[in-house]
């Protein structure tokens, strides 16, 4: 079998042909992974992936395995390489708190706005739908939003009686947005929202962010930045109540 790596998938197939004149490279009875071990995790089979240097790939008869028990088929998948706004696609992985997972998903721009629709799967904690999207009011006004929806199946909790911990299955989420717009005479306005189902639904599948924020706060500000002062209008609004942070009526400051 031939075998190879292309940043961060490995990947073997049983033949490898190649046509210059279609600019064409055909893997037959192939798998590709981006687990690095001998034996990995989860693996993606196919009968034949037909790979158009920078143009698109196409797969054909495709299984998505956990170690070699087959979780999804795919009679046909296409991406374009080209444009990375439009298009379906495909995360397999394996992590501890999750089991083998398959994040897919798909992007679509137009002027001024992008969508990126979200069908996760987890095999310890089951399946998760979200809508992402960014959007643009002209030059001056800039906006996006991020939600998510599980019914997680292994959501860790304390007994409050005997102080065991415990899973059960819970209904988890996260929704926020944020907004800034630029006014005349050197007005900058923002709004940011962020409601969660518990504090650790970001850290558990969202640990980026949760690292780069772990609290964020929900706020609104209108303010104008010179020279010679600061004048600004500013109001914080507790909408998780796990959250430590102190909620705060909209406050004027006058800086010289």
């Amino acid at each position: 079998p031939s075998l190879g790596y292309y940043d961060p998938w490995y990947g073997r197939a049983g033949k490898v042909t190649s046509d210059q004149t279609e600019n064409e490279i055909v893997f037959t009875e192939g798998s590709a992974t981006t687990c690095d071990l001998e034996e990995p995790h989860y693996r993606i089979e196919s009968s034949e992936l037909l790979l158009y240097p920078k143009e698109s790939i196409v797969i054909k008869n495709a299984v998505f395995y956990v170690y070699d028990v087959p979780i999804f088929y795919w009679p046909y998948y296409r991406r374009s390489l080209k444009d990375r706004c439009q298009g379906f696609f495909l995360y397999p992985g394996f992590r501890n708190s999750w089991g083998g997972y398959l994040l897919s998903g798909y992007h679509w721009c137009a002027p001024d706005i992008s969508l990126t629709a979200h069908l996760d799967w987890r095999y310890r904690r089951g399946f998760a739908y979200g809508l992402d999207g960014s959007f643009y009011v002209g030059q001056e006004g800039r906006g996006k939003w991020n939600t998510y929806y599980l019914k997680d199946k292994l959501y860790e909790t304390t007994d409050p009686t005997t102080g065991a911990e415990t899973t059960e299955e819970k209904e988890r989420y996260i929704m926020e947005g944020w907004y800034r717009h630029s006014f005349p005479w050197q007005v900058q306005g923002s709004i940011e929202a962020h409601y969660f189902s518990d504090e650790d639904v970001r850290q558990d599948f969202f640990r980026r962010e949760y690292e780069a924020n772990s609290e964020p706060q929900s706020s609104a500000y209108l303010g104008r930045v010179t020279p010679d002062y600061t004048l600004s209008l500013q109001g914080i609004k507790r909408l998780n109540k796990f959250y430590q942070e102190t909620e705060k009526l909209p406050e004027l400051k006058f800086q010289a």
